[in-house]
């Protein structure tokens, strides 16, 4: 899968800023969609990226 943004109007640019969390949310969706559970809960993915954003 690949996730191109043209002119993203954000203020960011780079693709992880910008692509990465598109591609994050589409595979999230799709992996369910075809049965794979989650590994950990989504609400640890976003306790963890506040942590690292406090740093």
């Amino acid at each position: 899968m690949v996730v191109i943004l043209d002119d993203p109007k954000a203020g960011e640019h780079y693709g992880g800023q910008v692509a990465a969390p598109v591609f994050r949310e589409i595979a999230r969706r799709a992996l369910l969609v075809v049965g794979v559970p989650p590994h950990r809960p989504a609400g640890a993915l976003a306790a963890r990226a506040g942590r690292e954003a406090a740093r």
